[in-house]
C-alpha cells in the first residue's frame, strides 16, 4: 500500500471517517488559544523576590483547562514559601458566569523554582482570566494580573474541529504530526475557521495548510509540562504521539494519566516506524492487556477495513453558512480557501485515502490508535487481526459534543428526563385547595362570623393576619412535601476491566436541594464534572444573562464550595471517573463458573453473565460479599431480563413538564447538532441493555452485566440519600 502523495496544499489523514488536514513539508501546524503571562514582567525586578508566570494556552473546548503555574525566586531562602494561587475566569461583559479556582504551589526551602497545574473547569464563553496571589498568607500585588487572554472560536466553547494535543516540543514533533496527518481535524474545520481566519485579517492567500495553522484547537506541550491527573484532558478529543516522544512520555507521571483519559472514551494515536515488532511489543506493554479481546492469545490489534471517502468542500453547506455569518465581511475572504479544495478534491490525495489502513485496539471505552511510516508493514501481522465490517471507531467520538451528548454552552431537553420524581415542581393541587379555603375563611365565613359579633371593624386585623397564616401554610408545606435533606437521583454506567484491575465510570447526577449545602460539592481528584443544565438554562450562553461565581478549592480533592448547587433548583451535573479499582466478581476457574462471589462492595440486582464458552448464566438478589449460584439460562432469556429492568428505569420527563424535542437541539448560531442518547453515557447502557439494539444481541464471552443498587464508582459529592436511581456495571475478566 501506497502512502498517500504530497501536495501543495497540505495532505489529509482520515481515522474513522474524519478528515486530517496537515501542512505539507513538516510545517509547525500548532496553535493554540490562550496566552501566557509573567509578573511582575521581564526586564523589572521584582520586590518580593519572586516571579509567576501562567501559561493557559490549550484546545478551545469545554472541560477541564491545565493552566501552568511557575514561581522562580532570584535567590533560594532557608523558608519553605507556599503560594496561594485564586484564578477566576470569565467572559469580558460579565455574563455567562464563571469559576473562581484556588490551588496552593509549594516552593521548598532552599530551591528557586516550582511548578504547579491548575486544573480549571472551563464551561462558558470565558476569554479572560484574572489572578491573586498570596505568599504565607500575605497578598502580593506584583504576583497578580488584572486579565491573561483565553479565548475560543466564535464564542463557542465545545463546539468546533477535533480538539488535539501534540505530545512534545519544536518541529520535530510538529513535523512527525504533518508526516503521519495525526491531527484528526474534522472536515469542517476547513469550514468553521475560514472565518477565524476572516475575522484576524489574514490575506485572502488562504490554502488548506494556513487554516490548519491558524486553527485554535491544536496545542504542543512536551512531556515535562502535561498534567498527572486525567481530568485535565477531559477537554481533548485526540492525543498524537510521535515515536521520538513514547519512551519519554511512558516513563512520565503523564502516562498513567492518559491511559485513565482514553478509558473515558478518548482517541490516543501513535506514529510507528513501520515493521518494527520490539516498538510495538513496548507500546502493548505500556498499554496493558486489551480489556475486551474475548478469546485468550487472540492479537490485541485489528487492521481498519473500510476504505474512505473524502468530504468535499460545500459552500451552501449550513453549518458553513452559519459559521461565516458569525464574520461581518467574510464572503470576500474565502474564494482562495474554495479553490484549495477544489484542488485538493480533484488531486490524487484524495484517491490515495481510500486505500488508506491504520491499527486500532480498544482500551476501556476509547481507542488506540497505529500509524505505520509508508503503510502497514506485513511483518505485523502477528500482532493484528483484520476488523469485522462495521466495526472500525467511527468519527461519533472524535468530537467532545458528540461523546458527552450535550454541551455546557447550550444545555439540553434532557435535563428534564432526570428530575428527582415529585421534587422541585410546585404541588398545584394542594395549592389550589389552600388559596380556595383561605378565599372561603378570609370572605363570607369571617365576615358572617364578626357581623354576628357586632364586631366588623375587626376586619382590619383579621384580613392580613389571615393572610399571613396562609402564606405561612403555602411556604410551609412546600417546605414540608420537598424535605428539608439533599436528594440525588443517578444514571450510571462502569466498565470494570478486572483483567487490568481498572474502572471506568460515567454518571449522571440529578441533585435537589431544600437549603443549600455549607459546604457545597466535594470529588476526588479523579473526578470530572461536567455541568449540564436545561436548554432554558444554558450554564454560560450568549444573552441568557448574569450567572454567579463558582469557587473550587484544590487540595488532594475538589471542594466546590460555592455556587455549584442552589437552594430549591433542580440541579444536574455528568460525572466521568477513571482509576485503579479492586472491585470485582470473581469465578471459579478453570472450572465452569457455577458459582460466584460479589466483590463489587453493594448488592447486585440482577446479574447476567457468558462465559469463555459462550454459555449464559444469571442470578438475583445477591448481598455485598456473598457467593452465590449461577444458573444456565437461554441467551434469549437472559438478555430480556437486563431489557425489562432497562425499559422500567428509562428516564421519561414528568406529565407537567411540556418539552418538546427532547434529546436533539442545536448550539447557539454555530449549529452543531447534539443528541443526549448518542453521548458515551446513554449509548453505551443502550448498547447493552435496550431491546432492539445492534450490540445487544449477545455479550462478549468472558463477561457479564450486573444491576446494582448503587455503583462502586459513582461519588455523589454531598452527604444525600439516592433515590430512583439506575446503575449498571460491566465487567470482564
Amino acid at each position: 500500500m501506497m502512502p498517500p502523495a504530497r501536495h501543495s496544499i497540505g495532505r489529509l489523514v482520515c481515522i474513522g471517517g474524519v478528515l486530517v488536514v496537515v501542512a505539507p513539508d513538516g510545517k509547525q501546524v500548532h496553535a493554540a488559544v490562550g496566552g501566557q503571562i509573567t509578573m511582575p514582567p521581564p526586564g523589572t525586578k521584582p520586590k518580593s523576590g519572586l516571579r509567576l508566570t501562567l501559561d493557559a494556552q490549550w484546545v478551545a473546548s469545554e472541560g477541564y483547562r491545565p493552566i501552568v503555574a511557575s514561581v522562580v525566586a532570584a535567590k533560594p531562602s532557608p523558608l519553605e514559601r507556599e503560594l496561594t494561587i485564586e484564578l477566576e475566569c470569565r467572559s469580558w461583559w460579565g455574563s455567562g458566569g464563571g469559576v473562581r479556582v484556588e490551588q496552593d504551589l509549594l516552593l521548598p526551602a532552599g530551591a528557586t523554582s516550582a511548578q504547579t497545574i491548575i486544573s480549571t473547569p472551563w464551561f462558558g464563553d470565558w476569554n479572560h482570566v484574572t489572578s491573586s496571589v498570596l505568599v504565607n498568607g500575605w497578598p502580593v500585588k506584583e504576583l497578580s494580573s488584572t486579565s491573561v487572554p483565553v479565548g475560543a472560536f466564535g464564542g463557542q466553547v465545545g463546539v468546533g474541529p477535533v480538539s488535539t494535543l501534540i505530545v512534545g516540543s519544536g518541529n520535530q514533533s510538529a513535523a512527525s504530526f504533518a508526516a503521519l496527518g495525526g491531527g484528526l481535524l474534522a472536515a469542517n474545520v476547513v469550514q468553521a475557521q475560514a472565518a477565524n481566519i476572516a475575522a484576524n485579517g489574514n490575506p485572502a492567500t488562504t490554502t488548506l495548510a494556513n487554516l490548519f495553522a491558524g486553527q485554535t484547537n491544536v496545542v504542543n506541550r512536551p512531556t515535562s509540562n502535561l498534567s498527572s491527573r486525567w481530568i485535565d484532558y477531559s477537554g481533548l478529543d485526540l492525543v498524537y504521539v510521535s515515536q521520538a516522544e513514547f519512551a519519554g512520555l511512558v516513563a512520565s507521571p503523564a502516562w498513567p494519566a492518559l491511559l485513565d483519559w482514553t478509558a473515558t472514551g478518548g482517541n490516543l494515536a501513535f506514529e510507528a516506524p513501520g515493521g518494527d515488532a520490539t516498538w510495538i511489543r513496548q507500546l502493548d506493554a505500556a498499554l496493558g492487556r486489551e480489556s475486551s479481546t474475548s478469546t485468550d492469545g487472540a492479537p490485541p490489534w485489528r487492521l481498519s477495513q473500510s476504505g474512505i471517502e473524502v468530504p468535499i468542500f460545500d459552500p451552501s453547506n449550513q453549518t458553513w453558512q452559519n459559521a461565516i455569518g458569525l464574520v461581518p465581511g467574510a464572503n470576500a475572504q474565502i474564494a482562495a480557501m474554495q479553490q484549495a479544495a477544489q484542488q485538493l478534491a480533484d488531486s490524487a490525495v484524495s484517491d490515495a485515502l481510500t486505500d488508506s489502513q491504520y491499527l486500532w485496539r480498544q482500551h476501556g471505552l476509547g481507542y488506540v490508535y497505529l500509524f505505520e511510516l509508508g503503510g502497514i508493514a506485513q511483518a505485523d501481522e502477528e500482532f493484528y487481526v483484520n476488523s469485522q465490517p462495521g466495526t472500525d471507531p467511527n468519527n461519533e467520538r472524535f468530537t467532545w459534543q458528540k461523546r458527552l451528548g450535550f454541551t455546557a454552552a447550550a444545555g439540553s431537553e434532557a435535563f428534564w428526563w432526570h428530575l428527582i420524581p415529585g421534587v422541585g415542581l410546585p404541588p398545584v393541587t394542594m395549592f389550589c385547595i389552600l388559596i380556595t379555603g383561605f378565599a372561603v375563611v378570609i370572605g363570607p365565613v369571617n365576615y358572617f362570623f364578626l357581623r354576628r359579633r357586632g364586631r366588623l371593624y375587626l376586619l382590619l386585623l383579621t384580613v392580613p393576619a389571615s393572610a399571613a397564616v396562609a402564606t405561612l401554610l403555602l411556604i410551609g408545606y412546600a417546605i414540608a412535601s420537598d424535605g428539608l435533606s439533599s436528594r440525588v437521583r443517578v444514571r450510571s454506567y462502569t466498565l470494570l476491566d478486572q483483567r487490568n484491575d481498572k474502572a471506568v465510570c460515567w454518571a449522571w447526577l440529578s441533585y435537589y436541594c431544600s437549603l443549600s449545602p455549607g459546604d457545597g460539592l466535594a470529588f476526588p481528584a479523579d473526578v470530572a464534572v461536567f455541568p449540564f443544565p436545561s436548554q432554558s438554562r444554558g450554564f454560560a450562553v450568549w444573552g441568557r444573562g448574569r450567572e454567579w461565581i463558582r469557587d473550587l478549592q484544590w487540595t488532594d480533592h475538589q471542594r466546590m464550595s460555592y455556587g455549584w448547587l442552589a437552594a430549591r433548583t433542580p440541579t444536574q451535573y455528568v460525572t466521568a471517573r477513571s482509576r485503579a479499582s479492586q472491585a470485582e466478581i470473581s469465578f471459579d476457574y478453570p472450572a465452569a463458573p457455577r458459582q460466584a462471589h460479589n466483590r463489587l462492595g453493594v448488592p447486585i440486582g440482577l446479574l447476567v453473565l457468558r462465559d469463555r464458552d459462550g454459555n449464559y448464566f444469571v442470578a438475583e438478589a445477591i448481598d455485598h460479599n456473598a457467593k452465590f449460584p449461577l444458573q444456565e439460562a437461554a441467551p434469549l432469556g437472559a438478555l430480556s431480563m437486563l431489557a425489562q429492568r432497562f425499559e422500567a428505569a428509562t428516564p421519561r420527563a414528568p406529565a407537567q413538564v411540556s418539552a418538546p424535542n427532547y434529546g436533539a437541539y442545536q448550539t447557539n448560531q454555530v449549529g452543531w447538532a447534539c443528541e443526549f442518547e448518542g453521548g458515551m453515557l446513554e449509548s453505551t447502557l443502550q448498547a447493552i441493555c435496550k431491546p432492539g439494539a445492534p450490540q445487544a444481541a449477545q455479550l462478549e464471552p468472558r463477561s457479564y452485566v450486573a444491576i446494582v443498587a448503587a455503583s462502586p464508582e459513582v461519588e455523589l459529592g454531598i452527604d444525600g440519600a439516592e433515590e430512583s436511581s439506575f446503575h449498571v456495571v460491566q465487567g470482564r475478566w
